[in-house]
């Protein structure tokens, strides 16, 4: 558990990524890999739930990711738990 967290909501607006998180089948796509560790980690907690919400309804998650890419210049952009928790396309 990750800073002592047992439960825990994720969001994307990514569909298909929500979709593959959610199967209980192994997923042999190039992305495989990255899936299947994600629930590995997924499943290090009580509960994990995983949602689709369209990007108009996460412009806040959207906007900080397009901030970090413009503004990174290669180096590590951090940002605060409670702006980063809210999407899920950390993987």
């Amino acid at each position: 558990m990750l800073k002592g967290w047992r439960n825990i909501v994720l969001e994307g607006d990514y569909q298909d990524m929500i979709k593959r998180l959610n199967s209980n089948e192994d997923d042999n796509s190039p992305v495989g890999l990255i899936i299947n560790d994600a629930r590995q980690l997924m499943r290090s907690f009580a509960t994990c739930e995983v949602s689709y919400n369209p990007r108009a309804f996460n412009s806040h998650a959207h906007a900080l990711v397009i901030f970090a890419r413009q503004n990174s210049y290669g180096r590590e952009v951090k940002c605060s738990l409670l702006l980063c928790s809210k999407f899920v396309d950390l993987l």
